[in-house]
């Protein structure tokens, strides 16, 4: 009888195998994420190599003042620094106005420059930068200068002058 029930036992596990499901378990899993526009400028008066900032580099740099003297003299007085991972690219469009006095009719007209793109004040004109395409964040470093009309600075009444400018960034479609 303990030998029959050892030959059942053997036979019943044996048998186990053989009706045992052998295809894997298998369980799937989507993972999703959404990356959000990156999109930021800084104006510091220092270049930081634009090829090693990244994002961490990026929040550090120094901003400038809002304020720059500016005179016939006056050449590169700065950087710009763009941050974006919009991948078909930005454009930047620089606007102003004319050096102007409170205190006097003259103006002084200048010529502003942001890697190309420019600025004239004496026509109102301005002629953007587009980027291309991007394949990853990307950080531009554009150096910033200003040329004085110098006969309009030689022509100027005594005062104190000052123009806003601006810098705009649109993203590319």
């Amino acid at each position: 009888m303990k030998k029959t029930i050892a030959i059942l036992l053997v036979l019943v596990i044996g048998m186990v195998g053989v009706w045992a499901d052998t295809s894997p378990a298998t369980s799937a899993l989507t993972l999703t994420t959404e990356i959000g526009l990156i999109f930021q400028s800084k104006l510091v008066s220092t270049a930081n190599k634009a090829d090693t900032v990244d994002v961490t580099g990026f929040e550090s740099l120094e901003t400038l003042l809002p304020t720059q003297p500016v005179d016939p003299d006056t050449t590169s007085f700065g950087y710009l620094y763009i941050m974006s991972n919009n991948k078909p690219g930005y454009t930047l469009t620089i606007t102003g106005e004319a050096l102007t006095s409170t205190t006097t009719t003259s103006i002084i007209n200048y010529t502003l420059t942001a890697g190309t793109a420019t600025y004239v004040s004496s026509t109102n004109a301005s002629t953007p930068l587009a980027t291309s395409t991007i394949t990853a964040l990307d950080v531009d470093e554009l150096a910033v200068s200003v040329d004085i009309v110098e006969a309009d600075w030689n022509n100027a009444l005594t005062g104190s002058y000052e123009a806003d400018v601006t810098f705009s960034f649109t993203t590319n479609s």
